[in-house]
């Protein structure tokens, strides 16, 4: 796995409809792009009663804690189980989260679906998005996800992950709004220096937030 950045469209005032996302996925096919697909990911968050030690859960705090299941489509086995207040994320099996959600106590906070057309461009994986809240299906916003899959470290890849950054900016200038990277605090979670799908679920869990 290469090292991954997550890019969210902002743009001042109301935001445009399927421009933005046909803007950036133009931009992409304008050059020598390969295997055009589907992609999803899929973020459940749960106000949670107390749970097994073993996921960090009492050392929160309090007596609920804010649980996130990240998943995958490329991986619909697993599920990223998230806690932000502890600095916790795990990999686990489906079937243990279906026993945990049946056990525990909880109340479905939100849901935020991110899908779209993901592209190969040379060195990198670029995963375009729009993201809505289920099961309203309330639009809140678009998104990029790049991969640099040469390397999977952070200062391996910045400088290559900058200047596609870059030339998309530059490709999608036309909407008015912007791509800004959303900053994770992956050294919160003490996770190790390689990129891993649990990197991924914080980025996401990060960018979460940021559109709610």
């Amino acid at each position: 796995m290469g090292y991954r950045w997550l890019l969210r469209w902002q743009h001042p005032g109301p935001m445009p409809g399927r421009q933005v996302f046909e803007t950036i996925c133009a931009a992409l096919e304008t050059y020598k792009t390969a295997n055009r697909r589907r992609w999803a990911v899929h973020n459940a968050m749960l106000r949670v009663g107390q749970v097994e030690t073993a996921l960090g859960l009492r050392e929160a705090g309090g007596h609920s804690v804010d649980l996130q299941l990240v998943t995958f489509h490329d991986t619909p086995e697993l599920t990223y189980l998230l806690v932000r207040q502890a600095g916790k994320v795990m990999e686990a099996d489906k079937a243990v989260v279906d026993i945990l959600t049946k056990v525990t106590p909880y109340k479905a906070r939100a849901t935020l679906h991110f899908d779209g057309w993901a592209y190969n461009v040379g060195d990198f994986n670029v995963r375009v998005g729009k993201v809505t809240l289920r099961p309203r299906e309330e639009f809140k916003g678009f998104m990029v996800e790049v991969e640099y899959t040469p390397v999977s470290t952070a200062e391996q890849a910045t400088p290559a992950l900058q200047e596609f950054m870059e030339m998309l900016q530059t490709a999608t200038s036309g909407p008015g709004g912007s791509l800004a990277l959303v900053a994770a605090p992956l050294d919160d979670f003490a996770l190790p220096p390689a990129f891993s799908p649990q990197h991924l679920a914080v980025q996401y869990s990060t960018l979460s937030a940021a559109l709610l």
